[in-house]
Protein backbone atom coordinates (compact mmCIF):
# COMPACT_ATOMS: atom_id res chain seq x y z
CA UNK A 1 0.00 0.00 0.00
CA UNK A 2 2.80 2.44 0.85
CA UNK A 3 4.43 1.98 -2.55
CA UNK A 4 1.11 2.43 -4.34
CA UNK A 5 0.44 5.69 -2.51
CA UNK A 6 4.06 6.81 -2.18
CA UNK A 7 6.83 6.28 -4.70
CA UNK A 8 4.65 4.99 -7.56
CA UNK A 9 2.07 7.69 -6.90
CA UNK A 10 4.67 10.44 -7.05
CA UNK A 11 6.16 9.00 -10.24
CA UNK A 12 2.72 9.01 -11.84
CA UNK A 13 1.95 12.56 -10.71
CA UNK A 14 5.31 13.75 -12.01
CA UNK A 15 4.86 12.04 -15.38
CA UNK A 16 1.38 13.51 -15.87
CA UNK A 17 2.49 16.98 -14.76
CA UNK A 18 5.42 16.89 -17.19
CA UNK A 19 3.16 15.79 -20.04
CA UNK A 20 0.62 18.52 -19.31
CA UNK A 21 3.31 21.20 -19.06
CA UNK A 22 4.67 20.13 -22.46
CA UNK A 23 1.20 20.47 -23.95
CA UNK A 24 0.75 23.96 -22.50
CA UNK A 25 4.23 24.97 -23.65
CA UNK A 26 3.40 23.84 -27.20
CA UNK A 27 0.31 26.06 -27.25
CA UNK A 28 2.32 29.01 -25.87
CA UNK A 29 5.03 28.52 -28.50
CA UNK A 30 2.44 28.67 -31.28
CA UNK A 31 0.85 31.80 -29.79
CA UNK A 32 4.30 33.39 -29.51
CA UNK A 33 4.99 32.60 -33.16
CA UNK A 34 1.69 34.12 -34.20
CA UNK A 35 2.43 37.24 -32.13
CA UNK A 36 5.67 37.55 -34.10
CA UNK A 37 3.70 37.41 -37.35
CA UNK A 38 1.42 40.18 -36.09
CA UNK A 39 4.46 42.31 -35.26
CA UNK A 40 5.77 41.74 -38.80
CA UNK A 41 2.44 42.86 -40.27
CA UNK A 42 2.45 46.00 -38.13
CA UNK A 43 6.03 46.79 -39.18
CA UNK A 44 5.15 46.30 -42.85
CA UNK A 45 2.13 48.56 -42.45
CA UNK A 46 4.27 51.30 -40.90
CA UNK A 47 6.57 51.07 -43.90
CA UNK A 48 3.68 51.74 -46.22
CA UNK A 49 2.37 48.26 -47.09
CA UNK A 50 -1.38 47.74 -47.14
CA UNK A 51 -2.69 45.94 -44.08
CA UNK A 52 -4.00 42.49 -45.03
CA UNK A 53 -7.25 42.39 -43.05
CA UNK A 54 -8.06 38.80 -44.05
CA UNK A 55 -4.69 37.63 -42.78
CA UNK A 56 -5.20 39.53 -39.54
CA UNK A 57 -8.56 37.86 -39.06
CA UNK A 58 -7.04 34.41 -39.65
CA UNK A 59 -4.25 35.11 -37.16
CA UNK A 60 -6.71 36.35 -34.55
CA UNK A 61 -8.88 33.25 -34.97
CA UNK A 62 -5.81 31.02 -34.77
CA UNK A 63 -4.71 32.70 -31.52
CA UNK A 64 -8.19 32.25 -30.04
CA UNK A 65 -8.15 28.58 -31.06
CA UNK A 66 -4.80 28.02 -29.34
CA UNK A 67 -6.16 29.69 -26.21
CA UNK A 68 -9.19 27.38 -26.30
CA UNK A 69 -6.87 24.37 -26.58
CA UNK A 70 -4.76 25.64 -23.69
CA UNK A 71 -7.87 26.15 -21.57
CA UNK A 72 -8.96 22.55 -22.25
CA UNK A 73 -5.52 21.30 -21.19
CA UNK A 74 -5.68 23.34 -17.99
CA UNK A 75 -9.17 21.97 -17.25
CA UNK A 76 -7.76 18.45 -17.64
CA UNK A 77 -4.89 19.34 -15.31
CA UNK A 78 -7.33 20.75 -12.77
CA UNK A 79 -9.49 17.62 -12.79
CA UNK A 80 -6.42 15.45 -12.45
CA UNK A 81 -5.09 17.50 -9.53
CA UNK A 82 -8.43 17.26 -7.72
CA UNK A 83 -8.52 13.47 -8.16
CA UNK A 84 -6.43 13.20 -4.97
CA UNK A 85 -8.69 15.44 -2.88
CA UNK A 86 -10.53 12.40 -1.49
CA UNK A 87 -9.00 8.95 -1.35
CA UNK A 88 -12.23 7.09 -2.15
CA UNK A 89 -15.15 8.51 -4.07
CA UNK A 90 -18.27 7.26 -5.82
CA UNK A 91 -16.98 7.42 -9.35
CA UNK A 92 -18.33 6.98 -12.87
CA UNK A 93 -15.69 4.89 -14.64
CA UNK A 94 -16.65 6.45 -17.96
CA UNK A 95 -15.42 9.80 -16.61
CA UNK A 96 -12.21 8.27 -15.21
CA UNK A 97 -11.46 6.63 -18.55
CA UNK A 98 -12.20 9.83 -20.50
CA UNK A 99 -9.83 11.80 -18.26
CA UNK A 100 -7.20 9.08 -18.48
CA UNK A 101 -7.30 9.08 -22.28
CA UNK A 102 -6.80 12.85 -22.33
CA UNK A 103 -3.87 12.52 -19.93
CA UNK A 104 -2.20 9.63 -21.75
CA UNK A 105 -2.86 10.63 -25.36
CA UNK A 106 0.31 12.69 -25.77
CA UNK A 107 2.47 9.73 -24.72
CA UNK A 108 0.55 7.45 -27.08
CA UNK A 109 0.81 9.90 -29.97
CA UNK A 110 4.56 10.19 -29.46
CA UNK A 111 4.77 6.43 -30.02
CA UNK A 112 2.41 6.61 -33.01
CA UNK A 113 -0.26 4.69 -31.12
CA UNK A 114 -3.93 5.60 -31.35
CA UNK A 115 -5.59 5.67 -27.93
CA UNK A 116 -9.39 5.88 -27.73
CA UNK A 117 -12.10 5.43 -25.12
CA UNK A 118 -14.97 3.00 -25.59
CA UNK A 119 -17.57 4.34 -23.14
CA UNK A 120 -20.49 2.22 -22.03
CA UNK A 121 -24.02 3.37 -22.83
CA UNK A 122 -24.78 3.99 -19.15
CA UNK A 123 -22.70 5.30 -16.23
CA UNK A 124 -20.67 2.65 -14.40
CA UNK A 125 -20.44 3.68 -10.75
CA UNK A 126 -18.18 2.20 -8.09
CA UNK A 127 -16.60 3.62 -4.95
CA UNK A 128 -12.86 3.64 -5.51
CA UNK A 129 -9.77 5.83 -5.65
CA UNK A 130 -9.83 7.66 -9.01
CA UNK A 131 -6.18 8.65 -8.64
CA UNK A 132 -4.92 5.12 -7.97
CA UNK A 133 -7.14 3.77 -10.74
CA UNK A 134 -5.69 6.21 -13.27
CA UNK A 135 -2.22 5.24 -12.06
CA UNK A 136 -3.04 1.58 -12.67
CA UNK A 137 -4.45 2.33 -16.13
CA UNK A 138 -1.31 4.30 -16.99
CA UNK A 139 0.93 1.39 -16.02
CA UNK A 140 -1.20 -1.11 -17.91
CA UNK A 141 -1.07 1.09 -20.99
CA UNK A 142 2.66 1.46 -20.47
CA UNK A 143 3.01 -2.32 -20.74
CA UNK A 144 1.07 -2.24 -24.01
CA UNK A 145 2.97 0.73 -25.40
CA UNK A 146 6.30 -0.87 -24.65
CA UNK A 147 5.41 -3.83 -26.86
CA UNK A 148 2.95 -2.53 -29.44
CA UNK A 149 5.11 -0.95 -32.10
CA UNK A 150 3.70 1.71 -34.39
CA UNK A 151 0.12 2.11 -35.63
CA UNK A 152 -1.47 0.04 -32.86
CA UNK A 153 -5.01 0.90 -31.81
CA UNK A 154 -5.78 0.72 -28.09
CA UNK A 155 -9.24 0.98 -26.56
CA UNK A 156 -10.33 1.41 -22.96
CA UNK A 157 -13.90 0.67 -21.86
CA UNK A 158 -15.85 -0.30 -18.76
CA UNK A 159 -18.90 -2.41 -17.92
CA UNK A 160 -20.86 -2.98 -14.74
CA UNK A 161 -20.77 -6.42 -13.10
CA UNK A 162 -22.69 -7.95 -10.15
CA UNK A 163 -19.52 -7.59 -8.04
CA UNK A 164 -18.68 -4.06 -9.18
CA UNK A 165 -17.19 -3.28 -12.56
CA UNK A 166 -14.66 -4.30 -15.18
CA UNK A 167 -12.31 -2.18 -17.24
CA UNK A 168 -10.92 -3.77 -20.38
CA UNK A 169 -7.87 -2.46 -22.20
CA UNK A 170 -7.66 -3.91 -25.69
CA UNK A 171 -4.92 -3.74 -28.29
CA UNK A 172 -7.09 -4.11 -31.38
CA UNK A 173 -4.40 -3.87 -34.02
CA UNK A 174 -1.16 -5.55 -33.09
CA UNK A 175 1.85 -4.32 -35.01
CA UNK A 176 4.17 -6.87 -36.58
CA UNK A 177 6.59 -8.28 -34.09
CA UNK A 178 4.80 -6.93 -31.00
CA UNK A 179 6.08 -8.61 -27.87
CA UNK A 180 4.10 -10.28 -25.10
CA UNK A 181 3.21 -7.81 -22.39
CA UNK A 182 4.30 -8.12 -18.79
CA UNK A 183 2.91 -6.01 -15.95
CA UNK A 184 5.29 -4.24 -13.60
CA UNK A 185 5.51 -4.80 -9.86
CA UNK A 186 4.08 -1.29 -9.44
CA UNK A 187 0.95 -2.25 -11.40
CA UNK A 188 0.55 -5.32 -9.20
CA UNK A 189 0.89 -3.36 -5.96
CA UNK A 190 -1.54 -0.66 -7.11
CA UNK A 191 -4.01 -3.35 -8.16
CA UNK A 192 -3.78 -4.84 -4.68
CA UNK A 193 -4.37 -1.42 -3.13
CA UNK A 194 -7.54 -1.13 -5.24
CA UNK A 195 -8.58 -4.71 -4.35
CA UNK A 196 -8.65 -5.35 -8.07
CA UNK A 197 -7.73 -8.45 -10.01
CA UNK A 198 -5.61 -7.85 -13.10
CA UNK A 199 -5.60 -10.49 -15.83
CA UNK A 200 -3.79 -10.58 -19.17
CA UNK A 201 -6.01 -12.11 -21.86
CA UNK A 202 -6.31 -12.78 -25.59
CA UNK A 203 -2.68 -13.77 -26.12
CA UNK A 204 -1.45 -10.59 -24.49
CA UNK A 205 -3.73 -8.26 -26.46
CA UNK A 206 -6.10 -7.44 -23.60
CA UNK A 207 -5.89 -6.57 -19.90
CA UNK A 208 -8.97 -7.06 -17.71
CA UNK A 209 -9.31 -5.14 -14.46
CA UNK A 210 -12.02 -6.48 -12.15
CA UNK A 211 -12.93 -3.92 -9.50
CA UNK A 212 -15.11 -4.24 -6.39
CA UNK A 213 -18.23 -2.16 -5.94
CA UNK A 214 -16.62 -0.38 -2.99
CA UNK A 215 -13.02 -0.05 -1.84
Amino acid sequence: MFDALGKEGLQFFGAMTASISHEINNRMAIINEQAGLLEDLVLMSRKGSDMNIDRLERLAESVKNQIRLAEAIIQTMNRFAHSIDTFTLRTDLNEVIALSVRLFRRTANNREIQLVEAPSDNPVFITTSPYLLMNLLWRCLGAFMGSAGKNALMKIGSTATPEGAEIRLIREMQADGAATIELSDAATSIGEALKASVAIQNDGNAILLSLPAAL
